[in-house]
């Protein structure tokens, strides 16, 4: 009954609106989010082109069909967000944006005492001052309601900076940038041997000269969707042949398949000399609420909160916009460069309901802490190497691994000294022995002193186990059609629930520290539950691929290797259903007490090239069943339901 009147509901409040709106509304369909029916990609992806408004009557017929789905799993939540997107591509676009100096009027608004503050109706350009648009800084119950606002960055900077505020709330915020942080244009060329390619940029978007080169994808351009079937460019150099072309010198030993002529590319850009990194970022905040605040462009992660306690996310969207301006000749291929959500250090984890991450550069969700390297103990002294700023404070409960995985009991910080700046040489070392991303972040040395004083072996890894956003929560969500991972967990005592993931090209769901990035720590009493999960984790396997399956348990080692059991602890995965991938789809190691339970397995496949590469694997064994489970204790597998399994030739 209610999904009925919700269906009557949306029917009256948007596709009831006026027609002239209809007919400016330039898309070819809405994602839609259900569960049990296959993913239709050409009818999902938005063109952004002009059409005439009888070839859109047919969508909007399509939509008001939603009953012909059925019982649909968090139908209300995904209704509501269809309609909350189409209205606002309707009628928000109202006027040309005109340069507004929002910082002063926020500034006046608290200087004459308003604890609500209603920002300008309309769509506003905001000039950076020290390159970050937006401050909001040592504000205590304020609350900002931007329902009927737009910001557009008029640079490839910060958004909005948020320090030190508490129980502040901000409301219906749309987030643009002009120019955007990207480029996009299609392949004209490819060398003989695949070693370059020539990209023309598409009209409307930046000019080669503003390129950054971070890292390409490549969309097919039949339906703007991601290419499945190779792996993300890096390391590519750049020739600028003039404004609207150029040519991608890839690495040595990566090329490109002359079948790709004709795609579609997307790169970083900048307009900026000096890049402040991230839209929207919360630094020290407590109790902070962002309620359906939308980002459609970032310089590299949407949403970042660094060192906080207790924030709520509730119907927080990051996605390519889908109704866009006519400067763009050629729709958007995604929205943030790099994660949507990231959560660094959070003393309570964050609360994200109902949120929207897709066609972002990275994962939807990371949640985690930071390691430090322990150099080597003198005496009861640990002297470590300190990733970026030293985030350990007196008191705080300690994480300490081995460098074969083992975990070593908590223990407790008690006195901390800084001693100096590493050495280059040492950043090298720490560099070839756990295979670091960023190995220059490990600047400086620090003396610590722990309360039990045990022996721990050099190369050993520690973070404060209260400051890795334990207590988080991730319900209710739509994720998917980004390039990695959806949802990526390092904390403990959480819960994912009743999300929808789809097409991740890595895994939906990984419960694990990264040693590569330094980013903590270990999961203990994590329930994950109710999750649909389609075509996820389709990306290639490489031989030291330690995240396999579209839900991956894992822990791996300094050495290369899974960690041992107990590494992880109390674990549940219950009632999810995972459709339309590849064997195995569930993977769990280094884990004491587990239960994987009463999960649906629909329409999934054995796929013998893949199980090849996992035969290669250094850390897995290869399985021809739905979960494989290895160096864990106490795992119970109950009650799981295969259906519809796929066998391809070549397996038994």
């Amino acid at each position: 009954m209610l999904f009925i009147i919700i269906l009557v509901y949306l029917n009256n409040s948007v596709f009831g609106l006026d027609q002239k709106l209809k007919a400016n509304l330039n898309i070819e369909a809405l994602p839609i989010p259900h569960a049990g029916v296959k993913t239709n990609h050409q009818k999902m992806i938005l063109s952004g082109s002009t059409k005439k408004s009888s070839d859109r009557k047919e969508i909007f017929d399509e939509k008001n069909t939603l009953e012909s789905l059925g019982e649909i799993p968090h139908s209300a939540n995904a209704i509501e967000w269809v309609r909350k997107q189409i209205h606002y591509e309707m009628n928000k676009t109202y006027r040309e944006a005109e340069e507004y100096d929002l910082q002063s009027f926020i500034e006046n608004e608290l200087a004459a005492g308003h604890k609500v503050i209603k920002l300008p109706r309309g769509r506003l350009k905001l000039r950076p001052k020290k390159n970050v648009h937006l401050n909001l800084i040592n504000l205590k119950g304020i609350t900002i309601d931007a329902s009927e606002t737009e910001i557009l960055c008029m640079e490839t900077n910060r958004a909005i900076h948020i320090e030190n505020c508490e129980d502040l709330q901000i409301k219906g915020l749309v987030i643009d940038y002009d120019p955007l942080p990207f480029t996009q244009g299609t392949i004209k060329n490819i060398a003989q041997d695949g070693s370059w390619f020539q990209v023309k940029i598409a009209k409307g978007y930046p000019k080669a000269k503003s390129i950054k080169m971070h890292k390409i994808e490549l969309f097919n351009p039949q339906d703007n969707s991601l290419v499945k079937d190779i792996s993300t460019f890096y390391g590519s150099k750049i020739e600028v042949l003039d404004d609207q072309n150029f040519k991608v010198i890839l690495k040595s030993g990566t090329v490109l398949d002359k079948k790709y002529l004709g795609f579609r590319l997307i790169t970083d850009t900048t307009n900026s000399k000096k890049r402040i990194p991230h839209t929207v970022v919360l630094e020290n905040c407590k109790n902070t609420l962002l309620k359906e605040v939308t980002v459609f462009a970032s310089n590299c992660f949407a949403f970042l909160e660094l060192n906080c306690e207790n924030n709520t996310y509730d119907r927080c969207r990051v996605d390519r916009r889908y109704k866009d301006f006519d400067q763009y000749e050629i729709p958007r291929l995604w929205s943030s460069n790099a994660d949507a959500f990231h959560s660094i250090s959070a003393t309570k984890g964050p609360q994200y309901i109902q949120c929207v991450a897709m066609h972002q550069g990275d994962d939807c969700h990371n949640i985690h802490g930071t390691y430090h390297i322990v150099i080597e103990q003198k005496n009861e002294a640990l002297i470590l190497a300190s990733k970026r700023d030293f985030n350990l404070q007196i008191g705080d409960s300690l994480e300490i691994i081995s460098p074969s995985g083992k975990r070593y009991p908590e223990n407790q910080i008690i006195e901390a000294e800084k001693l100096g700046p590493t050495s280059s040489e040492e950043r090298e070392f720490w560099n070839q022995s756990y295979g670091l991303i960023n190995p220059q972040i490990f600047r400086n040395k620090y003396k610590i002193k722990i309360k039990n004083s045990i022996h721990i072996q050099s190369g050993s890894i520690i973070s404060a186990k209260n400051r890795k956003g334990s207590g988080f929560k991730i319900e209710g969500g739509y994720y998917g059609y980004n390039r990695s991972r959806a949802l990526l967990l390092k904390a403990s005592n959480g819960i994912v629930k009743n999300n929808r993931i789809v097409e991740s090209r890595m895994s939906a769901i990984v419960v694990s520290p990264e040693l590569q990035w330094m980013e903590s720590g270990l999961s203990d009493n994590v329930r994950i539950e109710n999750n649909y999960i389609e075509n996820c984790s389709y990306g290639e396997i490489f031989d030291a691929s330690y995240q396999i399956s579209p839900i991956t348990v894992v822990v791996a080692t300094k050495n290369k290797t899974l960690g041992p059991a107990g590494c992880q602890t109390d674990i549940k995965i219950l009632n999810n259903t995972i459709t339309q991938s590849n064997y195995p789809l569930i993977s769990i190691s280094s884990t004491d007490s587990a239960t994987i339970k009463d999960n649906n397995f629909l329409s999934n496949s054995i796929d013998p090239s893949r199980d090849e590469r996992i035969r290669k694997n250094i850390y897995w064994k290869p399985s021809t069943k739905p979960v494989l489970v290895m160096n864990s204790t106490n795992v119970k597998v109950e009650h799981n339901k295969v259906s519809s399994l796929t066998k391809k030739l070549g397996t038994q």
